[in-house]
């Protein structure tokens, strides 16, 4: 157990916001708990922003796959959606 959403995120250069974070984290604690049975362990770590601490759930490197996975499914529908903003 070793990575985190919020971790590689970063590796893949996806801009961390707050309510993105969550959401892809919500998808994939809810995968984790399905396979594994339980919740994901959480573990004491620097926040990524500002000072101090928050725990952070912990995921084997064997999701790492299934964590990008939802990191490019997110992008893919951020980038899809875009242009509506744009629009006049």
């Amino acid at each position: 157990m070793s990575i985190t959403v919020v971790s590689v995120m970063k590796e893949l250069g996806f801009r961390l916001q707050k309510e993105v974070t969550w959401a892809i984290g919500g998808r994939v604690r809810d995968i984790y708990a399905k396979q594994y049975g339980h919740l994901p362990p959480k573990e004491l770590r620097n926040k990524t922003s500002g000072v101090g601490t928050h725990c952070f759930a912990i995921y084997p490197d064997n999701m790492r796959s299934t964590i990008e996975d939802i990191i490019r499914e997110y992008k893919l529908e951020v980038d899809r959606q875009l242009p509506f903003f744009w629009e006049s």
